[in-house]
């Protein structure tokens, strides 16, 4: 695993340290709320306030087909993601309504959705708790999609069809998931929740170096694990590069990154930064 890491993490060194600059969106922090907004009326809301992705916005799976309770599943056509989002937040988001109810709330999701790309690096709450990035990860014996989320590891399955072979299946994937992230917890002294993180960060690094051409990752997932890495840490690529050149810089960035991560600055400065992501400071 640690090799698997140390190599994906090399491919974020090819990715422009440049950046695009700019500056995160602020929320509105409004008076309206949408009580009975539903998970198609606010997807068909996405499509409304995003000119360019008219129609690409698409409901994946309903609140009332997931197993997760509130959740329901739909594909961002913004951002590329299949996002899974608690129809019960939704209903508490307070904006300024300029137009309708609907369109209203999905203005104020974007702003949220850009406020948190900006803090993290990546679209979500960052612990799943309202709403989170998923992977699709396979169909039941139905033909209905699975999904699993990135911070949780939580599956997004048809709720009425637990006990089918398929779903038992995916249990069983999840159980080993959980299991060998309470393995990298001792092995790599991080709260549970941090490596359950790692561990979905490696399924994800795994499916990309499939998919790499000649040995190269695609540069659409070096961009994805520059953004895992920041999202996992906390800190972006390039202020890790940023820090080497800097001793004031690189203690502070070491501490802070500890701090996140909940672990020691000689865990991170020996182990974590060195040996699973391949980053010298």
């Amino acid at each position: 695993m640690k090799k698997l890491l140390a190599v994906a993490a090399l491919g974020t060194l090819l990715v422009s340290c440049g950046g695009s600059g700019g500056s995160s969106s602020s929320s509105t922090y409004g008076r309206y709320t949408s009580p009975y907004v539903t998970a198609q009326g606010f997807v068909s809301a996405l499509n409304s306030v995003d000119p360019y992705y008219y129609d690409l916005n698409t409901l994946e799976k309903d609140q009332y087909d997931s197993l997760r309770e509130d959740f329901f599943v739909y594909f961002d056509a913004k951002y590329n993601e299949f996002v899974a989002v608690d129809i019960t937040y939704l209903r508490t988001l307070a904006y300024w309504d300029y137009y309708s109810n609907n369109q209203g709330l999905a203005d104020e999701f974007r702003d949220i959705q850009s406020d948190d790309a900006w803090d993290y690096g990546i679209i979500g709450d960052g612990w799943g708790d309202n709403y989170e990035i998923v992977d699709y990860v396979g169909s039941d014996v139905f033909g209905d999609p699975v999904f699993q989320g990135f911070d949780t590891g939580y599956y997004y399955e048809d709720g009425e069809e637990t006990m089918d072979t398929g779903l038992m299946a995916a249990n069983d994937e999840e159980l080993q998931m959980f299991n060998k992230a309470s393995l990298y917890s001792q092995a790599f002294k991080l709260p549970a929740d941090k490596a359950l993180s790692l561990v979905t960060m490696e399924k994800e690094v795994k499916k990309m170096l499939d998919n790499a051409k000649d040995g190269e990752l695609l540069e659409q997932d070096q961009q994805a694990i520059a953004n895992n890495i920041k999202h996992f840490t906390g800190k972006s690529i390039e202020e890790f590069m940023a820090a080497k050149n800097d001793l004031n810089a690189r203690e502070q960035i070491i501490d802070d990154v500890a701090g996140h991560l909940g672990t020691t600055t000689q865990n991170i400065e020996d182990v974590i930064l060195p040996e699973l992501l391949s980053i010298e400071l």
